[in-house]
C-alpha cells in the first residue's frame, strides 16, 4: 500500500484523513483525489468532540482538544464515498487478521509509536492525549501487524504483542472492504 505522508499537506494532525484516503486509494477509489481536497469534507466537531468529528485543528497544535475523529463519525463520512466501509472496534486481534487476510486495509488508533498511554480528562470524557491513527495492511505470524504511518510516509513491521497491547486500550478499528 502507498502511505500518505501528511507532512507533504502541511497538516499537523488528521492521521485519521490520510489513513482513510491510503485505504480508499488502495480499493480503488477517490484516486484522482489529493489529501487537501480530502479534507475539506471531513466532519469537524464545533463542540470538540471526536464522537462528533474531528476535534482539533488539521495545521496547528491544539493543545486542549484531543485532535482525533473516533470512529462513528470516521465511518458515516467515510460511507459518502463507498458502503464498504465497516465499523470494526471492538473486535479482537484474531478478528482483525480475518479482515487484513481478506484484502480489508484497517485504521486504527493506538498511542503514539505503541507507547505507554497518557491520559486525560476532557469535556466529552477521558481521552489518550497521545492517540495516533495508523492503518494496518497485513498481517504475518513471525512478523506481527504491517503498519502504514501517515505521519512521516513509512510503513514496518510491528511486533504482535506490542500492536495488541496498543490496540486492546480502545479497540478502535474501521476497515474498507475489498
Amino acid at each position: 500500500m502507498t502511505p500518505i505522508d501528511q507532512r507533504a499537506y502541511k497538516l499537523t494532525d488528521g492521521y485519521e484523513a490520510a489513513c482513510a484516503l491510503a485505504a480508499l486509494h488502495y480499493q480503488g477509489i477517490l484516486l484522482n483525489t489529493t489529501l487537501d481536497q480530502f479534507i475539506t469534507t471531513m466532519p469537524i466537531a464545533a463542540d470538540h468532540d471526536p464522537h462528533h468529528g474531528f476535534s482539533g485543528n488539521l495545521f496547528a497544535e491544539t493543545p486542549d482538544a484531543c485532535a482525533t475523529i473516533l470512529p462513528k463519525p470516521l465511518v458515516e463520512w467515510l460511507r459518502r464515498y463507498t458502503d464498504d466501509v465497516v465499523n470494526l472496534s471492538g473486535k479482537t486481534p484474531l478478528q482483525l487478521q480475518a479482515a487484513l487476510v481478506k484484502a480489508t486495509p484497517i485504521i486504527i488508533w493506538a498511542p503514539l509509536k505503541f507507547n505507554w498511554p497518557e491520559f486525560r480528562r476532557y469535556d466529552w470524557g477521558i481521552g489518550i492525549v497521545n492517540f495516533h491513527t495508523v492503518l494496518l495492511d497485513g498481517y504475518a505470524p513471525e512478523e506481527g501487524y504491517h503498519i502504514v504511518d501517515p505521519s512521516n510516509g513509512t510503513t514496518y513491521w510491528i511486533s504482535s504483542e506490542k500492536f495488541e497491547n496498543s490496540y486492546n486500550l480502545r479497540k478502535y478499528a474501521v476497515g474498507i472492504q475489498a
